[in-house]
């Protein structure tokens, strides 16, 4: 082999481009592409921005559910416009393995960036209105949603990456939830949070959405029912 300096720079690194490696177990050596390494460090979330999880999509489940997967509750859907996707099952822990369902359950009452991590421009901001427990796989949660924005679909084994979303313009403005309480009345959720400062109520029967209401409805016939606390 030659002295490494010898080599021509590659500067048009390409997914197949490979180099030559060791593999932790058993210190073989063995060739390693862009892509597969690409492929990890969205697994494991290696590269890290703050707030984002990143999970990837599962179609087959017949033999379980995967932790660090999104899917739908029945499986399959490969190919589902990100635009009518109303429900997702999430599990509690993210792609590298990390349990991050209290982040999860602080975004329910805002909005969602779900968004392909190795293609932005297929992604959906997303209301997130509930996450439950499921009671049987209790390691998944299933989530509601309202699509407000999207564009392209949702595929099979694809790491896709959730964040807060705050819409804004240049001048700070934009909406953000800075609270969120819930309460239950039977089979009915009412949620509430502060939006840009202004509470806003919402209403779930069996976790869909059935109304979302201003803040008059604390001042009238639900006073009574809740016990939301801003803070």
């Amino acid at each position: 082999m030659a002295r490494i300096n010898s080599y021509v720079t590659d500067v048009n690194v390409q997914a197949l481009d490979k180099w030559v490696g060791t593999d932790f177990a058993g210190g073989i050596t063995k060739n390693f592409t862009a892509e597969n390494v690409a492929i990890f460090l969205n697994k494991a979330n290696a590269v890290g921005i703050a707030g984002q999880s990143n999970f990837f999509f599962q179609t087959d489940i017949l033999q379980e559910r995967f932790n660090g997967s999104i899917s739908f509750d029945a499986g399959s859907g490969d190919g589902t416009a990100l635009s009518s996707i109303t429900s997702l099952k999430f599990s509690k822990y993210s792609s590298n393995n990390k349990v991050i369902i209290d982040y999860l359950q602080n975004l329910v009452g805002g909005q969602i960036l779900l968004c392909q991590v190795d293609d932005i421009n297929a992604f959906a901001v997303y209301t997130l209105n509930s996450l439950t427990q499921d009671p049987i796989e209790t390691d998944f949660y299933d989530a509601s949603l309202t699509s407000t924005a999207s564009n392209g679909n949702i595929i099979d084994g694809k790491y896709y990456g959730v964040s807060s979303y705050a819409t804004g313009s240049g001048g700070g403005g934009g909406n953000t939830v800075t609270s969120y309480r819930s309460d239950a009345v039977g089979t009915t959720i009412y949620a509430g949070y502060l939006l840009n400062g202004n509470p806003v109520i919402t209403r779930y029967i069996e976790g869909v959405l059935a109304t979302a209401q201003g803040v008059t409805d604390l001042e009238t016939d639900w006073a009574n029912r809740l016990n939301l606390t801003y803070v």
